[in-house]
């Protein structure tokens, strides 16, 4: 939700955010004009991040990688485990759809990931750009996590385009995975 605060509210919502679940993003951090000084208001955007690790698959072996890396943190702070995977929704939707939950429940199957005691995890395609679902994902994820370089990335000592894209703007905590982890 949007709402305007004073410079007191928000100083302690910021401050109440620091170690909890929930997050803060200042959003206007100057005075509007003809604003009496240290009497000012500032747009906060709240988000309640749930015990949840999400992390983007595409199939390629730094996504795996990823996956792996993703399911440890997951175990190890009691969490859900979200493998996300993004598709474009073309002239057969249902089979772009199909061929993208399989790569996400390939991932999931994959030994170092399925062996995991107390692992819950969740298999999920969406349709759309994937930077833009997995910062909106980052919204609710208490962690987000991809590899360095993608199926979209032919250079493996390049940083992808969807890791590079989302590091700077997520609303959680984003680790970047190398293949060589």
């Amino acid at each position: 939700f949007l709402k305007r605060v004073s410079r007191e509210v928000r100083e302690e919502l910021c401050a109440n955010a620091v170690g909890t679940p929930g997050g803060v993003r200042i959003l206007r951090t100057v005075p509007p004009r003809g604003a009496p000084v240290g009497e000012w208001a500032t747009e906060v955007t709240m988000y309640q991040h749930e015990n949840s690790v999400v992390v983007g698959v595409d199939g390629s072996p730094e996504s795996r990688a990823a996956l792996i890396w993703g399911a440890h943190v997951a175990v190890s702070r009691n969490a859900t485990l979200r493998a996300l995977t993004c598709y474009q929704e073309g002239p057969d939707p249902r089979g772009s759809y199909e061929s993208a939950m399989s790569i996400a429940r390939e991932a999931l199957a994959q030994e170092a990931v399925a062996s995991l005691a107390g692992l819950e995890a969740t298999a999920v395609a969406l349709p759309g750009d994937p930077v833009e679902l997995l910062l909106a994902e980052s919204k609710t994820a208490s962690r987000l996590v991809v590899g360095y370089s993608g199926a979209d990335t032919a250079d493996i000592d390049q940083l992808g385009v969807v890791a590079g894209a989302i590091v700077s703007k997520a609303y959680c905590p984003v680790a970047v995975v190398p293949l060589q982890h």
